[in-house]
């Protein structure tokens, strides 16, 4: 089980947790350029994007950073970072499914399809403030803040409709 802790910890990490003791087993840490952190000389400190949410697919962990408006791909048995693909304003959540990495854009009011060998990207309109993210058999859907309403995207990534 990987979880994302950038609460406690400084730089942000993304933490695997054995669930057969609850015990910590491995921890990688989310700083250096390759994450968009930044030295603050004055405080003697670097500042790093939050990390929103963790998904696994295969061999690698999918990270978002709210603030950096990407997703990063973590290999996890080496835990080397890969270059980021750019999704939309703000991406919160991210899950993994139909051979696809899936991510809500909160500001950008979209859902980020990334393709996990080429790192493509395709953005599909989700109602007003996404916030969370399922991967059915049919379908992947979104829970809109605001609007309250729920949006089916095909898993083609054809576009999106609500159902209120």
């Amino acid at each position: 089980v990987w979880v994302s802790n950038d609460v406690f910890d400084d730089p942000p990490t993304v933490v695997r947790i054995d669930p057969a003791t609850n015990e910590r087993v491995e921890e990688i840490p989310l700083e250096g350029e390759e994450v968009n952190c930044v030295r603050l000389p004055s405080e003697g400190r670097q500042e790093c994007p939050s990390v929103n949410d963790v998904a696994t697919l295969d061999d690698a962990l999918w990270v978002t950073r709210g603030t950096a408006d990407e997703l990063e791909r973590i290999d996890s048995e080496s835990g080397s970072i890969g270059d980021p693909s750019g999704v939309g304003a703000v991406p919160e959540a991210v899950v993994a499914g139909a051979s696809f990495v899936w991510v809500v854009n909160d500001d950008a009011n979209s859902v980020s399809r990334v393709d996990p060998d080429s790192g493509d990207v395709d953005t599909i309109g989700a109602g007003e403030r996404p916030a969370g993210i399922s991967v059915g058999d049919s379908a992947v859907w979104v829970a809109n803040e605001s609007d309250t309403f729920v949006s089916r995207i095909a898993l083609d990534g054809g576009g999106s409709s609500d159902d209120g």
